[in-house]
């Protein structure tokens, strides 16, 4: 198990529509080894532990994270929507996520005998 600690603050929280949140931390100087390893982590699942006094090890979840949260499907519209935001919110976003998800049933097409 790979586990990342680093002293923190926890400088953003923004409210999502999935009613979920986005959560910012700045941390003081990082040694570069450290700044690796949580690039390894960006873009990943996991879990997060945050307290005001050192974690103790029973505190760290034995089990995998795992998002039950979101359908496979709700979660490809998310990204969708996270790309589309990315690329300057051209057109509309229905019409944006339809396209998109041709493209992937042409590309799995193409595969199939």
């Amino acid at each position: 198990m790979s586990i990342f600690t680093a002293p923190a603050i926890l400088t953003r929280i923004a409210y999502l529509k999935d009613k979920g949140l986005s959560l910012g931390f700045s941390t003081n100087e990082l040694p570069d080894a450290d700044k690796l390893i949580v690039s390894r982590f960006h873009g990943a699942f996991g879990h997060l532990l945050f307290s005001e006094n050192q974690l103790k090890e029973e505190d760290i979840p034995k089990g995998d994270a795992t998002d039950d949260s979101k359908t496979p499907s709700q979660r490809l519209r998310g990204v969708l929507f996270i790309q589309w935001t990315q690329l300057g919110k051209l057109g509309d976003f229905d019409q944006f996520y339809r396209a998109q998800v041709e493209l992937i049933i042409d590309m799995i097409k193409r595969k199939l005998d």
